[in-house]
């Protein structure tokens, strides 16, 4: 595994909890490809 990102949401926010890259696979967007994941994920929470 090259990247983890741990994240969770409730009523009124999203947040990353915790954003690990191994040092071999940084500078290859990998980070960058998983935050742009998560804030997409965020913004499809929809609260009925």
């Amino acid at each position: 595994m090259s990247g983890y990102r741990g994240r969770e949401r409730d009523e009124d926010y999203a947040r990353i909890v915790v954003f690990v890259m191994d040092s071999k696979h940084r500078n290859k967007g990998i980070g960058k490809a998983l935050n742009q994941e998560a804030e997409a994920w965020a913004k499809g929470t929809v609260w009925i």
